[in-house]
């Protein structure tokens, strides 16, 4: 499994063309959730679903299988083929959703486009290919929030699109975005020329998915919850059985057992279990939701153009100028203290939610804030720490595992305070439902508790003190 030396270093508008064609493309990967996001209140209403966090957790479900599966294909036949290839699925999904007339069939174009959640694998692997060591840390932390298009200016053209056109005209504009972006990329970004040969294991990547995939239909309908635990824990056991078996599993148990790659998966994956589920589903149907005396106190009604304005575009400006910075910090100082840095962010912004009252613009704007710094740092601190603790041949296939790693707890984060959420839910006279107080806040209690782990765990990692390298610690 030779890994090809790095060519001689170019100019740095080179390098700088690469980096903003990748992140043009890869913000599909946030357009599927900043745009989307804006429209779940409306989405809701007119499919007639209390499930609407569904929208969410199956692109999560669905992207457990093909990250693992995509990071294979990634080293074995070139991380830009592989990158094109998700660009035209999330294309198909985009039309499937703009014109399905039933909830089921939606949600089979989200599953489409939950492909594009590879992008980061081919993407973060393409700069760790094609950069010299010094640059790597820099464009891991601007490909990590893109270039802030989908960040700041989703929710905003998502809020206008949806109060003007419904929120279907968000799907025609990721349709188009994808195929202009897509050939983009297809001129300016050359293809890696490191190949390692492996095996695809699909088998595998079905037993996870379906694994996850049970648990949250058990988590949706919850008289068949005990069912569904039951036959997760069988298919997951299969699963760990399978890979001990495989010559190249499709996650490497021997390589994850090792402390400074579990803790990071483990740290990380905690992170972003309250950044998902706070910033993809709760946040856009709290200050959305109307305020009802005795139900929903804390209700704003916010339009979604409101919603966009008032926090989407705090939140994607602090979040894209976090991103860059949070790569500087790795290089400076430590990847470590990155991730320190978005968990306090995201921490202290639940704590606002939970304890201050979301009754003016200034604080929304703060929460918003501390919500960017939680996104924009975190990316860049877990890739970072999986690039330094892993030498060049093993990158592509534990940056699947980390995102794997993310998959399942965004997937679990989603399914669980959409299931809390949903259960919370009061009929208005109007004849839509939304969820009251007490859900919110009980949701929020578990990210709290969520967020404190997550703090803890990365306490505890004894790698990722020192600045990053690059990798070239590991060459």
């Amino acid at each position: 499994m030779a890994v090809e030396p790095r060519t001689a270093e170019r100019s740095r508008g080179y390098y700088v063309a690469i980096v903003v064609a990748i992140a043009l493309l890869t913000e599909n990967a946030n357009f599927e959730f900043t745009l989307v996001g804006v429209g779940l209140p409306d989405i809701a209403a007119a499919f007639g679903t209390g499930q609407v966090a569904l929208v969410m957790t199956v692109v999560f479900v669905a992207s457990l299988v093909f990250l693992p599966i995509a990071g294979k294909l990634a080293d074995t036949h070139g991380k830009k083929k592989v990158l094109l290839a998700a660009a035209v699925m999330f294309g198909a999904g985009s039309l499937i959703c703009a014109l399905a007339p039933v909830y089921w069939l939606f949600l089979a174009g989200r599953v489409l486009q939950s492909a594009f959640v590879v992008a980061y694998v081919a993407g973060y692997g393409l700069i760790r290919d094609l950069f010299p060591p010094r640059l790597v840390p820099l464009g891991v932390g601007a490909l990590g929030v893109g270039t802030g298009v989908a960040a700041f200016g989703g929710p905003l053209l998502g809020g206008y699109l949806v109060d003007a056109y419904g929120f279907r005209s968000a799907f025609w504009f990721t349709l188009g975005y994808d195929v202009v972006v897509s050939t983009l990329v297809l001129l300016v970004v050359p293809e890696t020329r490191v190949r390692i040969k492996r095996r695809i294991d699909v088998a595998g990547g079905l037993l996870l998915g379906g694994g996850m995939a049970v648990l949250v239909l058990g988590l949706v309908e919850k008289e068949y919850l005990g069912y569904a635990v039951a036959l997760s824990v069988v298919l997951l056991v299969l699963f760990v059985l399978v890979e001990r078996r495989r010559a190249e599993p499709l996650i490497d148990l021997a390589l994850a057992s090792q402390p400074k790659v579990w803790l990071t998966l483990l740290a990380s994956g905690t992170a972003i279990f309250v950044t998902t589920a706070n910033s993809s589903v709760l946040i856009p149907q709290l200050l959305r939701t109307p305020h009802v005396p005795g139900v929903a106190e804390r209700g704003l009604g916010m339009n979604a153009l409101e919603y966009g304005v008032s926090y989407g575009l705090p939140f994607g400006l602090v979040g894209a100028a976090a991103g860059y910075a949070a790569g500087w910090v790795c290089r400076r100082f430590a990847p470590r203290t990155a991730l320190l840095t978005s968990i306090a962010g995201t921490l202290g912004g639940v704590v606002l939610i939970l304890f201050g009252q979301l009754n003016g613009p200034v604080l929304i704007v703060v929460i918003a804030a501390l919500m960017g710094i939680g996104l924009g740092f975190l990316y860049a601190g877990a890739n970072n720490l999986v690039i330094e603790a892993v030498p060049a041949e093993a990158q592509g296939v534990t940056t699947s595992l980390l995102y794997t790693a993310l998959g399942v707890m965004n997937t679990l984060g989603t399914a669980i305070v959409g299931s809390i959420t949903a259960a919370h839910q009061v009929r208005l006279g109007t004849g839509v439902s939304i969820t009251n107080d007490t859900g919110y806040q009980a949701a929020y209690f578990v990210l709290l508790g969520v967020g404190v782990l997550a703090l803890l765990l990365t306490f505890l990692m004894r790698h990722g003190r020192t600045p990053a390298t690059g990798g070239t610690a590991n060459a």
